[in-house]
């Protein structure tokens, strides 16, 4: 795919796998796997881009997080 077809899609794709991954009605195994595709895109990012997106992780017991 094309860089800026990337970019034109990828604010949706944000979008559906938040949506998953807050969305009560679905499995579990489809939030996780939308988690583990917002983490991959969250460490990929530029930080200095203005739509990056960042993962804030809070009271994670310790051993969860590398």
């Amino acid at each position: 795919m094309e860089q800026s077809a990337f970019d034109a899609y990828a604010p949706a794709a944000l979008t559906c796998l938040r949506a998953i991954c807050e969305s009560g009605d679905a499995k579990d195994a489809d939030r996780i796997a939308a988690a583990k595709l917002l983490l991959e895109y969250g460490v990929k990012a530029d930080p200095k881009e203005e739509n990056t997106l960042r993962i804030v992780l809070e009271n994670v017991p310790e051993g969860y997080v590398r």
